[in-house]
């Protein structure tokens, strides 16, 4: 999780655990494949999906059929009593060439817990570890849009690291910033990286945003605004220009975009509490949101606009749990609340926010919740689309017939069609399931 750290893990376990007891989903496809083994049904064309399975092991699938193949396999590693070796957060590169994970390492005794990070094939081969530290724990990773480097954000008792790591494993890792709370953006050139260091500079004035170009001598710039509440920065897609929630005159937040040179900015739209948004891929609008004050898992609708502040639409009124858009930017899809079902629904909106579909109803996972709890940070990393833009994925742990199950629920990985012309398809037991987040701008 990007921000580990004082009310927000405590806070989004707690509301993760109530929220997956609240919500009860009825009338959910019974069956589903078994642990590990792939469902052979429809043709997909849409690559190779990676998911971490029940067994706490990363595995990649190609939805057309197939087995899965596991891929923190270490030739030669053998067991060792007591201690447990945990992977989590697989993270492809833009063109799905690559996968990283982290692993976590603990036991008892004499056994000194270790965070690691490997890089690897996606058929598994090739697999290098290519970070390890006993005194930091890896809590985030993405890979530069080029996929030369990966950024890994690390806690340090109660502060944050940021790191580059070279994916191949023989250059040595650097520290890039540190602070609490810490989160960030590759330009999509890859030559910078955008840093919102601090949380809000209304109650904390060191607050910042700050530029840095990884291995310049020049050292970083200020951006020139204060940040307010919001977590995740955002790039224009032609590089330009930066999107952040800004403190504004009189105390308040307002939606912002400015020159990521510095200098110009635009106030777009007036905010609550912790905006989130996301830029649309080769466009010029933002989808965003807010949350109402207290609120810590919805955001008050959804609407979209233009990065110069006009052509405002209204999505939706109804609570919202975190939006996406297509690779493409023709379509974006947003989890709400389906307050009928008691459970989460999957819409999916054209790029003017018209003509809404409902294509899902499910219960999410723990892990699917921590992810759409840090959305605006996770979306830059970890793909809910498939990257040819046809379907969506979730994991979901609705029992089968939709009673409540007697011991833990057990996740499901699901794909389902973007235009909503077929019913969800389990394609393997899961807890997440990502794909890469390559963008197609338009012509």
């Amino acid at each position: 999780m990007p921000r580990p750290h004082r009310r927000d893990v405590p806070g989004t376990l707690v509301l993760g655990a109530a929220f997956l007891h609240v919500l009860v989903l009825s009338g959910c496809a019974g069956g589903g494949p078994r642990p590990g083994v792939a469902v052979k049904e429809q043709e997909v064309s849409a690559g190779r999906l990676a998911y971490v399975a029940e067994d706490n092991h990363v595995y990649t699938v190609a939805l057309e059929g197939g087995d899965p193949a596991r891929v923190d396999v270490v030739p030669g590693e053998q067991a060792v009593a007591r201690e447990a070796r945990v992977s989590r957060w697989p993270t492809w590169t833009a063109d799905g060439s690559r996968l990283a994970f982290t692993r976590l390492r603990s036991g008892a005794g004499e056994i000194t817990p270790s965070g690691e990070v490997w890089t690897v094939e996606p058929d598994g081969s090739s697999l290098r570890r290519v970070w390890e530290s006993q005194d930091l724990a890896p809590i985030y990773m993405s890979w530069s849009p080029d996929g030369s480097t990966l950024t890994l954000l690390a806690q340090r008792r109660e502060g944050l690291e940021l790191w580059l790591i070279d994916p191949v494993g023989t250059g040595a890792p650097r520290k890039l910033a540190e602070g609490n709370p810490l989160y960030y953006a590759w330009s999509p050139d890859s030559s910078e990286v955008l840093l919102h260091i601090g949380g809000d500079h209304r109650s904390n004035p060191r607050a910042e945003m700050v530029v840095t170009r990884p291995g310049a001598v020049e050292g970083p710039r200020l951006l020139g605004l204060h940040p307010a509440d919001f977590r995740a920065p955002s790039w224009s897609p032609d590089g330009g220009r930066v999107a952040l929630v800004a403190e504004a005159p009189g105390g308040g937040s307002v939606l912002t975009v400015a020159n990521a040179g510095g200098g110009d900015s635009v106030r777009i739209a007036p905010l609550s509490d912790e905006g989130a948004f996301v830029w649309r891929p080769g466009g010029e609008h933002l989808a965003f949101s807010s949350r109402a004050p207290g609120e810590r898992l919805f955001y008050q609708g959804l609407d979209i606009v233009k990065s110069d502040g006009n052509e405002r639409v209204q999505v939706t009124r109804d609570p919202v749990m975190a939006f996406f858009w297509s690779p493409d930017g023709e379509k974006l899809a947003f989890a709400a609340v389906d307050r009928r079902a008691q459970a989460l629904a999957w819409y999916v909106v054209d790029a003017a926010g018209k003509n809404p579909r409902r294509i899902s109803q499910f219960l999410p996972s723990e892990e699917q919740i921590r992810y759409f709890a840090f959305f605006d940070q996770y979306t830059q990393s970890h793909g809910v689309w498939s990257p040819d833009g046809r379907y969506v994925t979730y994991a979901d742990v609705a029992p089968d017939g939709g009673a409540k199950p007697a011991g833990p629920a057990r996740g499901r990985v699901y794909v389902v069609p973007a235009d909503g012309s077929a019913e969800p398809r389990a394609v393997v037991d899961g807890t997440l399931g990502v794909w890469p987040t390559r963008h197609h701008p338009r012509p």
